[in-house]
């Protein structure tokens, strides 16, 4: 798609420029040709277009058509990489888990490695070639071909200044798809989750996809070293994480390890560290309640936030229906994500049992 868009503005500027160098018909055929092999022809049409008053030429036809093919060739795979990346986020926005999240960057670096080379080695080779092939002593100066006697001065938008513009404008189109496909995406993403709410007076069909309910999961192991075992309740929040690769959830867990009660937030992207402290200032927020500020200890990877006073945050998230957790992103503004922890009362005796009364 990127590319029709790209090599279509740059074919309706061969067109204009065609015409405006007395190309006649022939200037349709290259209009046809940049859109169809764009990274080939258009090169060649610039190497060979007549020229206008005031526009010189250096160096043969071979130099010419192998210095404009690196040049159009770096803007290709420049505007390449950057649709690769809006696409990529869009794909990875909806992965909850680490190694999902693993897997996306170390295909990102191969995708990212493969563009490189596809540019690297293509451009070198022309420019090594072209220089070869260079010959200083053939020099055009305009007016030339059906020019000749025609007193058509250059301007801007005939040069790479006009080229320039229409690889910014091609850009711009680029990332209007982009934002447009992920709105289209996002619209039919609500609209789902619209058709799956059920009301009170209405009976859902057997076909229509069930909204995900995200509910309090228990999960109980025994350490290998002291046979003790570390019980824990997590529940995935309602509002997604924006990271480095896409957004993703994060998870609040309340649980007993080592015989001592702990809540955390698993937040999945690094806190904002703040100079001087060893804590991170968060915001919390239950149900109607004002938003009361706080400061949590942090993990060693700063992607994870410990309460201060675990058992006091666990009376106060059994006797909730929604609790809200800001933090601030490193490098980014502060971020506020939802859990709805109604049912964690009905939860609590696996974390008790292992901790005692709590």
């Amino acid at each position: 798609m990127w590319y029709l868009v790209l090599y279509g503005i740059f074919a309706l500027w061969v067109l204009q420029d065609g015409l405006s160098r007395k190309l006649a018909a022939s200037a349709a055929g290259w209009t046809l040709g940049t859109l169809l092999l764009g990274p080939i022809i258009l090169p060649v049409y610039l190497a060979k277009r007549p020229l206008k008053k005031g526009e010189v030429r250096e160096g043969g036809t071979a130099w010419n058509m192998l210095k404009n093919f690196a040049v159009l060739w770096t803007v290709l795979m420049g505007i390449a990489g950057f649709s690769a990346m809006m696409k990529v986020g869009q794909a990875t926005s909806t992965l909850d888990s680490d190694a999902a999240r693993a897997g996306a960057g170390v295909g990102i670096l191969l995708g990212m490695g493969f563009l490189a080379a596809l540019w690297f080695f293509p451009t070198l080779g022309a420019a090594v070639l072209g220089f070869l092939l260079k010959k200083n002593s053939i020099v055009e100066t305009g007016p030339t071909g059906p020019l000749v006697g025609q007193n058509s001065e250059a301007g801007f938008a005939n040069g790479w200044g006009g080229l320039a513009v229409c690889a910014i404008v091609g850009l711009i189109a680029v990332m209007v798809v982009g934002r447009t496909e992920k709105a289209s995406t996002v619209s039919r993403a609500s609209e789902v989750g619209s058709s799956s709410e059920v009301g009170s007076s209405s009976v859902p069909d057997a076909t229509t996809p069930a909204k995900t309910v995200h509910t309090w999961e228990l999960s109980e192991k025994s350490d290998p070293m002291d046979g003790k075992k570390e019980t824990s309740l997590s529940l995935v929040s309602e509002d997604k994480v924006e990271g480095f690769i896409g957004s993703h959830s994060a998870y609040l867990v309340v649980r007993c390890a080592k015989g001592k009660p702990q809540v955390f937030v698993n937040l999945g992207v690094p806190v904002e560290p703040e100079y001087g402290s060893d804590t991170y200032g968060v915001r919390v927020k239950f149900d109607d309640e004002a938003a009361a500020k706080s400061r949590w200890d942090g993990s060693t990877n700063r992607e994870a936030l410990f309460a201060p006073a675990p058992v006091k945050l666990m009376r106060q998230l059994e006797q909730s229906q929604v609790f809200l957790f800001e933090f601030t992103p490193f490098q980014k503004r502060a971020t506020a994500i939802k859990f709805n922890v109604a049912g964690l009362r009905e939860k609590l005796a696996p974390i008790a049992a292992s901790c005692g009364a709590i």
